[in-house]
């Protein structure tokens, strides 16, 4: 009974909770009521359940009459749940969910939408939480989410920050700082934006922190410290380089020079010890010193080397003999300088020629030049009317030809300057006509043929009719006169003349003792041409011509002292030339060691001269020749210059006739420089101090005094010029500037003045340049020190007399004369010969001093008449001296007993006379020194006394000594002359004073005469000194209100306040003559200018200007902009206003906008928005798609699985990949031909995907109308082309890799491709100038994938979004897009080739030798075995046993000693 109770509760409890879960369920507990109900009625009523009528597992119920299904637990309805239950319908599942039934449920997929919950209800918002950083914001995506990086930033999250600074992009040490570096904010002293508050906005970029000194966005400025900002020279002075800091600068001094700047000059002669011995001057120099007034003797740098150039005293006939120091290291070599005669007639370097015979030549050098051409440019001469001569000549030649102007071979027109030298030695210049009939002639008062030198100048002026003849300052002049004007001289100036034949030698001194008489030389002969305008008794010059110049050029001092500013100048323009430039020539002097002489400039090409550290220097453009040859040495110097197009540049430079060096670069001038009237020519500047002269360019002449050029003259002009000195002059460098006339010699020293240099010979007691500098004195040693000095004295002065009284035991010269010739010698003369010219007898009286001849013996006699000298006497005083000495030498030898006294008892004294008697105790010698001997005295007399006692001093003024007036003033064996008051100097009076030295003549030329000068005013100047200027304005010449100026000889007037013009100012300017005002604008004449009423839509001062209304352009989304100014676009109907009606400057301002379909408004600023139906206001674009407004167009923007126009058609997903060219069937080359069907749009973007190795391929072509789109790869990169536009995306594709691409192609944008081969490396790269007409997709246009240039994969291959199909299908009705037309071996899906089978031999496997094959796609690699190499293990590795046993055995020793080497070491 337990067990039946057990049991009903338990049924009972099933009951209960069968009851809850229904009433739960079903919110009703009938079904449980019914149940009980119908077990209650089960016995008693019919079962209409017994047929199960429900179906589907519906319960059941019997009723009374019927029975009841109930389908809850079922997925049917219906009275027999017999209907199924679709949840789906209609669809629970909202914003593209997908629905899948279930039991009496439903279940939404979402996973193809952006939404979430049980209906896809809820937007899947991706950015919550917001997983991007650095601020960036979070855009959501389609399951996915997009950040919006700032600038600066990158990454999926903007989680990376861009290096900035790397690499540095900051120069001169400027500090990059990122700005994206939060740390840097808020810190004191940093620049803007770290002085305030970070912003993410803000965070893109760097700033460069730069350093003190520099500036700019890099720091990349940085200001030349080395340049004063003052002058914009150089801080470092002396030509010293700088190197350039960071607000500073380093002076790199040149050798001499230190300081910051290098602006102080080393004085080398302070250093200790002293650099020169003493006694001698220390001199300093620049980076050097050099130490003069050396003691006799000695020489070199530091006066340290003992001169011995005399020691063999190779100079003859009476000649100084000068000891040479030629070179001091390595070794010293010696030389020596003869300083002859003139009056004594001998020349030469040992003085041994003898002058009488000259050879023509320059400078004394023998010439066989039958004429002297000074110059190419001066043999032959142009036309002019005004030519001057000048020449220093040394001749005897009496009745001889010296020179001729003009062209011998005219004797018609051609006029000809002669110059002869007459029978009595007088110079004679004559003008003469064509036929030898004389218009002038001139005489010197003095004779030219003295054997000494003498200055000539000649001048002739053919249209100031004059003639004047200067020799030696005497000036002669004469006027010319002809009965019809005079032509112009032209032809050549020729010069002496002589045979070609060298000279016979010179006669030796011993012939010339011997006889008078001459050998004969060859005889000279006169010039070709000359001898038929000659008499008969002329011959040809015979003598020395020196320093000839033709037409007057004059030497130039720049940056002398003497005139103020100091620094000068001359720039200079080009007349009548158009040549090469090919060679300069000329001649300086300076002792600057860095100079600038001249500058040449044509076009880009300059020519530069000067000197650098004392040598000289020549530059054009790039190429530079420095000669070794020191110019700086005040001493004048030639140099010449070889600059042709093709050759070398080559210096050469010379500082005396047998001192010529030259220098060449080894790089042929490209191309040469112009002399033609662009070009430039500037002598001097602030960088030189010297002198200049004889300037030429291709010879010819440049003007250094400023001259004007006469008519069709071709050559050089003065543009400017600034303070020119003629002449060469040296500074007044004995004078203080800043003390007026103090010496600068100080403590009473002498200032000897050297040329822009001096010394000073300064008196006992001081040293130093300046003498500034005290000497030591005895008193300044120790007393030890003078007893020593003293005494050292005292053994000097006995060792001299000892050797004078061995001198004077010398032989007699005819014991000597017997030895020399004994030995066959010829006699040596001895140094003292004389050999002396006198041209007023034509002969020579030579003597030679003999020892043994007495003490008046060779004396060279004054001439007289006779020629028989004058004869000299010793007065009566000295034979009565004479007397008394031989009385006293009588009492002194009966003093002495002749057996008692030694040394013969004679003329000593002493007991037994052992003592010498001192024959000079009563100083015998009056005016000179006694030597005492052992029985006489010798006096050597002072200059200007002789005889035995040196008592006679004769007057030293011979006759006619002083020349010209001056008074003799007698010496001791010389005299000097007083030229005071008589209009002469030098010693002997002979030098006319040139009294035009001070330029007295303002405005003429100057005329040298005796105590005066004569001046010849230029034209419209007049007084004694040519400064009265005759003043042309006073009549008032200039007309309504011009300003007149007085000229030389006329006058200008200055019109530029008026409006006239005119060389009175008697025009009016009319400034709208020419009609200036263009575009039809109205014309105002104003003061010497007009001006212009422009209409509007012009500007400029002569309406020229049109406004270009158009730039930029002012139209929006493509539009053309039309001016209402092209006049080109009006009359034409189809056009808009006002461009269909006649043009109007009135309206010709601003511009007409032609806009594109789609857009309207003034500026085509409206664009309707094509995404909106219009009828809707909803977008175009289906299934959510995101929509771009075009022009008149719109593209949507397709989630994934849509497609189409407006994405409204489901994307089949069966489409598949398709390789192409496939080694795995037949043929293996492919391509796919496709139509397009149902769209008429333009093509505005290509997307797809591609795998393939080919370097170069094809993947796809489009084709429309005129148009072509291609897509392939060039040399591994990705390509497309439009028509003429090209895009290269340097991204390597053939990798074997897949990769994405995507092309963007719109009408009116860029060309643009972008290519990617993962996620994060997509790189785009577009074409830069506007698609003008894009490719239409229609009926007509036809799309190709692949073909024989491609072996590869292509999928998801989409036009405008709409799907290629690679495998063949149909397209649905009504669907747009592309249908196959035609294909060839297309293999669905993407598949390599079998890479490691060889296909010509079946299954073979391509790696050789055991070698594993590795499948890459489309390629293969091969694990080779051990001793096998190559990409097929094709290639044996050497090894031991392929080598000789010899080569091994070799080798294996080899390694051994190696090792044990290694083991050692």
């Amino acid at each position: 009974m337990a067990q039946c109770l057990w049991i009903v509760m338990v049924v009972r409890s099933l009951l209960f909770v069968y009851y809850f879960h229904c009433c739960w369920l079903l919110g009703s507990c009938q079904g449980l009521e019914l149940q009980q109900n119908a077990s209650q009625r089960a016995a008693s009523s019919v079962d209409y359940c017994q047929s199960k009528p429900c179906q589907n597992g519906g319960l059941c119920s019997s009723g009374e009459t019927t029975y009841t299904c109930y389908c809850q637990d079922t997925d049917y309805e219906g009275t027999n749940c017999n209907s199924w239950i679709n949840d789906c319908q209609p669809n629970p599942c909202q914003n593209g969910g997908k629905c899948t039934d279930g039991l009496r449920s439903y279940t939404c997929d979402c996973s193809m939408t952006d939404f979430y919950g049980a209906n896809c209800q809820n937007r899947i918002d991706d950015c919550m939480p917001n997983r991007c950083q650095n601020g960036a914001v979070c855009i959501d995506g389609f399951r996915n989410y997009t950040c919006n990086c700032y600038d600066g930033f990158s990454g999926p999250d903007c989680s990376v920050d861009y290096e900035d600074c790397t690499p540095h992009l900051c120069k001169n040490e400027g500090r990059c700082l990122e700005i994206s570096n939060q740390k840097y904010y808020g810190l004191a002293g940093y620049p803007p934006p770290f002085n305030g508050t970070f912003n993410y906005s803000m965070a893109a970029g760097y700033i460069c922190w730069c350093p003190s000194g520099a500036y700019g966005t890099h720091c990349e400025i940085n200001p030349n410290d080395c340049l004063d900002p003052a002058t914009n020279r150089s801080v470092c002075v002396h030509a010293s380089s700088c190197t350039d800091g960071l607000a500073s600068f380093t002076c790199h001094c040149l050798p001499g020079y230190e300081g910051s700047n290098c602006s102080r000059e080393i004085d080398e002669c302070r250093s200790l010890p002293p650099p020169c011995p003493s006694g001698a001057t220390c001199i300093d120099r620049l980076a050097d010193f050099e130490c003069a007034n050396c003691p006799a003797g000695l020489g070199g740098r530091k006066c340290s080397v003992s001169l011995t150039g005399c020691d063999s005293n190779w100079c003859q006939n009476g000649a100084t003999c000068q000891p040479i120091l030629l070179q001091e290291f390595p070794t010293p070599l010696h030389d020596y300088r003869c300083v002859c005669s003139l009056e004594r007639s001998f020349t030469g370097r040992n003085c041994s020629v003898q002058l009488p015979d000259f050879a023509f030549g320059l400078d004394g050098n023998a010439s066989s030049a039958s004429f002297l051409s000074l110059n190419p440019a001066d043999s032959n001469f142009t036309a002019n009317n005004s030519w001057t001569i000048e020449l220093r000549l040394v001749t005897l030649s009496r009745g001889a030809f010296l020179l001729l102007l003009g062209d011998p071979s005219d004797s018609a027109t051609t006029p000809r300057l002669l110059a002869t030298i007459d029978h009595s030695g007088r110079l004679s210049a004559q003008l003469l006509h064509g036929n030898g009939s004389h218009i002038a002639a001139l005489t010197s008062l003095d004779s030219v043929a003295t054997g000494s030198f003498v200055s000539v100048k000649i001048s002739v002026s053919i249209s100031g009719l004059s003639l004047s003849l200067s020799v030696s300052s005497s000036v002669r002049s004469a006027s010319l006169s002809s009965a019809s004007p005079l032509p112009q001289l032209s032809g050549r100036l020729i010069i002496g003349g002589f045979s070609g034949a060298k000279p016979a030698p010179a006669p030796s001194l011993v012939d010339s003792l011997a006889s008078v008489s001459r050998s004969k030389r060859s005889a000279p002969s006169l010039p070709s041409g000359v001898a038929s305008l000659l008499p008969d008794n002329i011959t040809a010059f015979r003598g020395i011509v020196g320093s000839a110049r033709l037409n007057g050029r004059t030497a130039a001092t720049f940056g002398s002292s003497l005139i103020s500013p100091s620094s000068s100048q001359i720039a200079l323009s080009v007349s009548g030339l158009n040549e090469t430039l090919t060679a300069v020539t000329g001649w300086a002097r300076t002792r600057q060691s860095d100079c600038h002489l001249l500058t040449v400039l044509s076009g880009s090409h300059q020519l530069s001269v000067g000197c650098e550290s004392g040598h000289f220097k020549v530059s054009l453009d790039d190429r530079t020749v420095l000669v070794a040859v020191s110019v700086a040495t005040g001493l004048p110097f030639n140099f010449s210059i070889s600059c042709a197009e093709g050759g070398f540049l080559t210096a050469g430079v010379s500082t005396n006739a047998s001192d010529f060096r030259v220098l060449a670069d080894t790089t042929p001038i490209p191309a040469g420089l112009i002399l033609d009237s662009s070009a430039t020519v500037t002598a001097g500047g602030p960088r030189f101090k010297g002198c200049l002269d004889n300037l030429r360019l291709n010879g010819y002449l440049v003007p250094l005094v400023n001259r004007s050029l006469p008519s069709g003259y071709s050559g050089f002009n003065w543009m400017a010029a600034s303070s020119i000195l003629p002449g060469c002059h040296g500074d007044a460098v004995c004078q203080k500037t800043s003390e007026g006339s103090s010496n600068v010699c100080l403590n009473g020293g002498q200032c000897v003045a050297l040329w822009n240099d001096f010394k000073c010979d300064c008196p006992a007691g001081f040293l130093d340049k300046e003498c500034s500098i005290k000497d030591a004195s005895p008193a300044d040693f120790p007393t030890a020190i003078v007893v020593a000095v003293s005494a050292a004295l005292v053994v000097i002065l006995i060792a001299i007399v000892c050797l004078k009284k061995k001198l004077n035991r010398r032989p007699t010269s005819q014991s000597a004369a017997s030895d020399s010739e004994s030995n066959g010698s010829q006699p040596v003369p001895h140094a003292d010969a004389n050999v002396e010219l006198r041209p007023s007898t034509g002969y020579l009286v030579a003597d030679q001093r003999d020892s043994s001849a007495g003490a008046n013996a060779g004396r060279a006699l004054p001439p007289t008449p006779t020629d028989e000298g004058i004869d000299l006497s010793e007065d009566q005083s000295l034979e009565q001296f004479d007397k008394d000495a031989n009385t006293l030498v009588r009492t002194r030898r009966a003093a002495c007993s002749e057996g008692d006294c030694k040394n013969g008892g004679f003329f000593n004294t002493g007991t037994n006379c052992e003592i010498n008697i001192d024959d000079c105790a009563s100083k015998p010698c009056a005016n000179g020194l006694c030597s005492d001997l052992a029985t006489d005295y010798n006096c050597s007399c002072f200059t200007g006394w002789e005889g035995r006692n040196c008592s006679i001093n004769h007057n030293d003024c011979p006759t006619d000594a002083c020349l010209n007036g001056g008074r003799c003033i007698d010496g001791n064996g010389t005299f000097t002359c007083a030229c005071t008051d008589t209009g002469f100097t030098g010693d002997r009076c002979q030098n006319n004073i040139d009294d035009c030295a001070s330029k007295p003549c303002t405005n003429g030329l100057c005329t040298d005469l005796v105590k005066n000068y004569s001046c010849s005013c230029f034209t419209g100047w007049e007084g004694r000194s040519c400064s009265v200027d005759t003043d042309y304005c006073l009549s008032g010449p200039c007309q309504n209100g011009g300003i007149c100026s007085d000229g030389n000889s006329t006058f200008t007037c200055d019109c530029s306040a008026t409006d006239f013009n005119g060389p009175n100012c008697q025009s009016r300017i009319d400034g709208c003559a020419s009609n200036p005002c263009s575009h039809n604008a109205t014309c105002t004449d104003g003061l010497r200018d007009f001006s212009c009423s422009c209409f509007s839509g012009y500007s400029g001062k002569t309406c020229s200007d049109d406004i270009p209304d158009c730039s930029p352009n002012p139209c929006q989304f493509g539009g053309a902009c039309l001016e209402r100014s092209n006049q080109a676009l009006y009359g034409n109907p189809t056009m808009p206003a006002p461009f269909n009606g006649s043009f109007s400057y009135a309206l010709a301002a601003g511009f007409v906008c032609l806009c594109k379909n789609g857009t309207n408004g003034d500026t085509c600023e409206i664009n309707p928005n094509d995404c909106l139906d219009p009828t809707t206001n909803r977008s175009v674009c289906a299934h959510a798609s995101s929509c771009t407004d075009g022009l008149a167009s719109f593209t949507c923007h397709c989630l994934p699985g849509y497609e189409g126009l407006t994405c409204s058609r489901e994307i089949d997903v069966s489409r598949t990949a398709a390789t192409f060219s496939s080694s795995l069937i037949s043929p293996s080359s492919s391509q796919i031909a496709l139509s397009v069907t149902g769209l008429n749009e333009t093509l505005t973007a290509v997307t797809g995907w591609g795998r393939t190795r080919q370097s170069d391929c094809h993947l796809l072509t489009v084709l429309s109308g005129s148009h072509q789109l291609s897509v392939g790869c060039e040399s591994g990169h990705f390509k497309v082309s439009l028509d003429d536009r090209t895009v290269l995306v340097a991204v390597s594709i053939a990798t074997g890799l897949p990769f994405n691409f995507s092309i963007s192609c719109a009408e009116g944008t860029f060309l643009t491709a972008g290519v990617s081969i993962n996620a994060s490396d997509f790189r785009v790269l577009a074409d830069t100038t506007p698609i003008p007409a894009g490719l239409i997709l229609d009926s007509s246009a036809t799309v190709t994938a692949g073909g024989p240039g491609f072996k590869g994969c292509l999928d998801n291959l989409r036009l405008n979004g709409y799907l290629v199909p690679l495998v063949n299908r149909s397209l649905p009705s009504g669907y747009s897009g592309f249908n196959w037309m035609a294909a060839s071996s297309i293999l669905p899906g993407c598949h390599g080739d079998a890479v490691c089978q060889k296909t010509s031999e079946g299954s073979s496997n391509v790696c050789l030798n055991g070698g594993q094959c590795v499948a890459l796609w489309n390629d293969f690699k091969c694990d080779c075995p051990a001793g096998f190499l190559g990409k097929e293990c094709s290639i044996k590795e050497a090894s031991p046993a392929d080598f000789p046993t010899a080569i091994v055995v070799a080798v294996s020793a080899a390694l051994v000693v190696i090792f044990i080497g290694e083991e050692f070491l």
